[in-house]
């Protein structure tokens, strides 16, 4: 761990005295502060653990040994492996806040997820996913502890792995169900879609679709469909229906994985799903309905398939986020963040279920491809400062809210 924190403390003293020749002259002048070269080199350190959904995993551990280092030596930790630094309030209170990010990735390759600096931008698988949003957590963690800044209500930064089991978030909810205090609202830190405004987040449920075809006979195709026509009819006919527009009803092909090259003869292929709508009961009837349609095509067609209900998120409670949401336009003016609105899912609404408010705050801007992902470095600055300032703001507009 020292060695490759040495390594990366050197890569970025060359970044910022603008000895990388990919540099812009902008970027060669040492304009990035010490909070956000702190945030990069744990982002960049981060991005290269492994991930496992055991309890001990080595991402867990990465962030233990981080706490250790900021002087927290006994953080909570519970058997789902979800970790967790408390900071206690300026007065007695029984309320807490909770500031949680997701340590769990996607997708992870020991080459892939190393993080380059190029010009204004770092690039990496997972760079955009959790490892920057991670990094912010981290250093806010260790302000909290180091400066020993107290809010009137306890604070709680949780490290947790967001990966849906079953359709739930097994992590996270084990510790809304053990956790002994109560929390009166969360922020969920998210590494990209900086300035996002999201006044009713859409529910969202993601389908696996697996499909088995018969084998041919050397070149005879007759009456045998391949994998891949059958993927393909499937995405046309599930395009022709016509779904509720005024609930933000839709329907994303988010992948088709089927043959292997030319001649071969593809007998299985995978289709993943999204469906999102504003009405939890909308959402059940197109899910029932795209499953009904998956199933009648494979009959006509004479092929096995077999469907997965991957998660289920139901939409969001704009009542109950009313407070967050005016705190959130607050917030961006004072920092002069630019405000777009936008309905999609997210991993907040999970938590209305429980009736807590959430909501999310993204670091920074960047994007999330198969081919490119990165995020921009100078909108961290600021994305970082959204933390305590809507600790501050987001806390006196909850409890003034709870005395009217």
């Amino acid at each position: 761990m020292q060695t490759l924190s040495h390594s990366v403390s050197s890569l970025f003293n060359r970044f910022l005295k603008g000895k990388f020749k990919s540099l812009s002259p902008k970027a060669a002048q040492g304009r990035y502060s010490s909070i956000v070269t702190r945030i990069l080199s744990d982002a960049m350190l981060f991005n290269e653990v492994s991930s496992t959904p055991e309890a001990e995993s080595p991402r867990g551990e990465f962030i233990l040994h981080k706490l250790h280092e900021f002087g927290i030596c006994a953080p909570y930790r519970d058997e789902r492996g979800n970790i967790a630094a408390i900071f206690p309030a300026s007065r007695f209170t029984d309320k807490y806040v909770l500031l949680y990010t997701d340590i769990g990735a996607e997708q992870y390759s020991p080459l892939e997820s190393l993080v380059h600096l190029i010009e204004t931008r770092a690039k990496g698988m997972g760079i955009s996913d959790e490892s920057i949003a991670v990094a912010a957590l981290l250093n806010f963690t260790e302000q909290m502890q180091t400066t020993l800044y107290e809010y009137p209500q306890d604070v709680v930064c949780l490290f947790t792995n967001l990966s849906e089991e079953a359709g739930e978030f097994k992590n996270l909810e084990y510790f809304l169900n053990t956790f002994p205090g109560s929390i009166s609202f969360t922020l969920y830190v998210y590494s990209i879609q900086q300035g996002i405004f999201e006044p009713q987040p859409l529910g969202q449920s993601k389908v696996s679709v697996r499909v088995y075809t018969l084998k041919p006979n050397g070149l005879n195709h007759a009456n045998r469909s391949s994998a891949v026509a059958v993927l393909s009819h499937i995405t046309f006919q599930l395009g022709t229906i016509q779904w509720d527009i005024e609930s933000k009803t839709a329907l994303n092909i988010a992948r088709i994985d089927a043959g292997v090259g030319f001649g071969y003869y593809p007998t299985e292929g995978t289709l993943e799903l999204e469906l999102f709508s504003r009405n939890d009961s909308i959402l059940e009837m197109m899910k029932n309905t795209v499953i009904a349609t998956i199933e009648k095509i494979a009959t006509e067609m004479g092929v096995h398939v077999e469907i997965k209900l991957l998660s289920h998120v139901p939409p969001g409670n704009p009542d109950l986020n009313s407070v967050l949401l005016s705190t959130l336009k607050e917030v961006y003016q004072r920092l002069k963040i630019h405000k777009h609105s936008i309905s999609i899912p997210t991993k907040t609404t999970f938590l209305h279920s429980f009736d807590i408010p959430a909501i999310t705050l993204g670091i920074t801007r960047g994007k999330k491809g198969k081919q490119d992902e990165y995020i921009e470095i100078e909108p961290i600055e600021v994305g970082f400062q959204q933390l305590p300032v809507f600790l501050e703001l987001g806390i006196e507009a909850m409890e003034l809210n709870e005395t009217e």
